[in-house]
Formats: C-alpha cells, structure tokens, sequence
C-alpha cells in the first residue's frame, strides 16, 4: 500500500504552496487506496510554536484532509536518540567539539577534522556529556563520518544533533540535543512505513544523497522520492521573516490579512477548499516551476461558486426616468 507524509514545519502560519503540496500526498494516497500522515517537523525549538502547529491543524481540517495518523516528532526524542547511538557505536557518528567556523572550512577545504579519529567508546561518553548538558550551545554537535572528499558537499561529515536549551513549545526543557531535518526525517520515514516521498524541488536532489546514506546505515526501508516545481503567485509574499517585518512596520495587519496568500487570509478572502483541490489537479507534478496569479484562484473559485450561489441585484434610492422620443417597444 503507498504510504505518504505530510511534513510541516510549524514555524509559520501555512500558505497556499503548502496547502498544494499537502493536497499533493493527500490525492495521491487517496488515488492508490493507501495512507497518508499528517508528521510535524517540530525539533526546531527555536521557531517552532503552538500557535503554528494548532493553525496548520486547522488548516489540514479546512481543506477536506482527514489523515490517518498525526506525528510530532519530539514526541519520538528517545526513539531518534537510540538510533543516534547506533550509528555511534557502528563509528559511523563522532562528536565534534571544533568551531563552527573551523568546521566550515574544513568541509570547505574537503578535510577531516581530529574529532573524527576519535573511538566509538570517547565518542559514546561525549554525547552522553551532550545529553546530560555538560556542553553549552554551539560547543559539541553529533556529525555522521561521511565522505569528505565529496563533490556533494552535504555528504562531507555532516552535523546531524546540535544543541540547543531554547525551551519547547510541547517537551518544555526535557531534551536539549536535537536531531536535524535529514536525519530526524530520514529515520521518521524508515519508521513510519511511508512509500512514496512528494516534495518541492527546492530541497534539492543533493538532499536524497544524504537520506539514503543514514537509512542504509541504520537498515531502513528507502521511499520512491517525487520531486514537484515550486509554487508560485505572482507578487505575493509567502517568506515568514517578509510577512513579519510587514506586520512590524504597519503595512499588514496580520497573517490572515486578505492581501496575504496564507491559508488562513485566502479561506477569510471567501476561497473555498474545493479550489486549492482543483489548483493541485491543474498544476501537477510538474518538475518545472509553476507561477500563477490571482486570476486563476479567483476564476476557479468562482466557478465553484456560481453552482450554488445566489446572486442579487440591489440599486438604492431608485429613480424613475422618462426618456422622450424613444421608439415604441413590443413584446
């Protein structure tokens, strides 16, 4: 059976190209009879919030999506964690204690760093030195041994944990090392059974390299990845920091605001759910970009509209007016 994901990171409020890529998995486990989950990508403590996370459930719930299971991944912290050390223990992870510029340099440059010669056992020791907060922020990070002459510059040792002590919105101060994007997902996806991966062309092919390489190691079950054209409207704003900075200065209200394209101010806008569906049957799984513009949203949802709206006519203070010479009318 094909099993999809759905996997928002819930840093902001969702907008209209997230609510084609969910309607994307959605259909396509739909069209096979299969499942789709709805996975939040919440290890991001810095950016991560309730408020996003519940309007993204909103949303979901909006669009008609009724899926089979809803994840948080830092609910699975101790699950990843003995994953994390299995790749310790294999000398397939290592910590590293250099500075974030040395490291950069170093992969940069294609050179390993003296943290990687370390054993299995030293290397063991100090990320239990991690967990147990013997380190601050930015002094010890978990980096998977890849190959450091790679012309894919993802692949040269990689950091996979880092730490962080920002409070989270769900597990408070209960973790303080957490898994990064690749590896958290990676894992999630061996996991959870999902097939088939559908995602936006812009996390690049370059990415997979990386995936596949932690669910070998780890002898997880690799997924068929679809990779689709960004979305676009025409003169839009979908970044968070823009929308932010727009909502500082005054220049928008919010994020529901109607000039906005977030699912909440195009639902406030009088879009009906039926016309996200009908966009993402149109677009596609195109790999080249698409760009569309108001007209198409509008023009969709009016004809979704006209089917079942009554339309009235209303002229106020009418006035009754005389016109000499007209020629006579018959009926």
């Amino acid at each position: 059976k094909v099993v999809t994901r759905i996997p928002p990171e819930p840093s902001k409020y969702a907008h209209i190209g997230h609510a084609l890529s969910f309607l994307i998995n959605f259909m396509y486990a739909q069209k096979y009879r299969g499942k789709c989950y709805v996975r939040f990508e919440d290890t991001n403590a810095e950016s991560v919030k309730k408020e996003y996370a519940d309007s993204m459930l909103d949303d979901i719930k909006y669009l008609g999506i009724k899926p089979d299971k809803i994840v948080h991944i830092s609910d699975d912290m101790q699950m990843l964690y003995e994953h994390a050390e299995k790749l310790i223990r294999q000398g397939n992870a290592f910590v590293c204690t250099c500075s974030q510029d040395k490291m950069r340099e170093l992969r940069h440059e294609g050179f390993a760093c003296a943290c990687r010669s370390k054993d299995a056992k030293s290397n063991m020791d100090e990320w239990k030195a991690m967990l147990n907060k013997k380190y601050k922020e930015g002094e010890a990070v978990l980096r998977l041994r890849g190959n450091m002459q790679s012309p894919n510059h993802v692949m040269r040792d990689p950091v996979i944990y880092r730490i962080s002590y920002k409070p989270h919105y769900k597990q408070g101060s209960k973790y303080c090392v957490w898994p990064l994007y690749d590896f958290a997902g990676s894992v999630e996806d061996g996991v959870m059974g999902v097939t088939h991966i559908m995602r936006s062309s812009e996390f690049g092919s370059m990415r997979i390299e990386l995936q596949d390489k932690i669910k070998d190691l780890l002898k997880l079950p690799k997924q068929t990845v679809i990779q689709y054209g960004r979305f676009n409207v025409k003169g839009a704003v979908t970044q968070g920091r823009e929308i932010r900075r727009l909502m500082e200065e005054g220049a928008i209200a919010s994020w529901d605001d109607p000039r906005l394209v977030t699912i909440k101010a195009l639902r406030r806008r009088g879009i009906q759910p039926e016309t996200f569906w009908e966009i993402a049957i149109e677009v596609g799984l195109s790999p080249s970009e698409t760009n569309f513009d108001w007209h198409l949203i509008s023009a969709i949802n009016r004809k979704i509209l006209d089917s079942e709206c009554n339309r009235y006519f209303y002229v106020e203070n009418p006035q009754q007016v005389v016109v000499k010479g007209a020629p006579e009318r018959k009926t």
